[in-house]
């Protein structure tokens, strides 16, 4: 599966279950790392055409875990923008809205896994 295709599941997937009918116990979450970064840069989250906070639409439609991802030193390209400060300020935010949490380190300052860069 390509890296696109991929974030778009993780942002779908809560949408694409029943989230009732899994036990309590089952961790269902998206990795909102950009989120802050995109509302920044003026894009809104509606549902059904109603503004809403995003993390508000996915805990109402079951997701109860957040991952967050945290660079060394990222230069803000390529969505590699999760300073020390920056994944601080959403893992406040997810822990307010009810959310857990979990911090994915790169041990990097960019994106090193193979796959995503050009072979050809």
């Amino acid at each position: 599966m390509k890296p696109a295709a991929l974030l778009l599941f993780a942002l779908l997937f809560p949408f694409l279950t029943h989230s009732a009918e899994l036990p309590k116990t089952f961790a269902m979450g998206a990795d909102l790392s950009l989120m802050k970064f995109i509302e920044d840069h003026g894009v809104k989250y509606r549902e059904n055409g109603v503004v809403k906070d995003p993390l508000v639409i996915f805990k109402e439609h079951g997701c109860n875990f957040v991952r967050l991802r945290l660079f060394v030193n990222p230069d803000g390209t390529g969505g590699q923008v999760n300073t020390l400060p920056y994944s601080v300020a959403m893992a406040k935010r997810v822990k307010s809205a009810g959310f857990r949490f979990l911090l994915d380190l790169h041990y990097s300052d960019k994106w090193v896994d193979p796959w995503l860069f050009d072979r050809t």
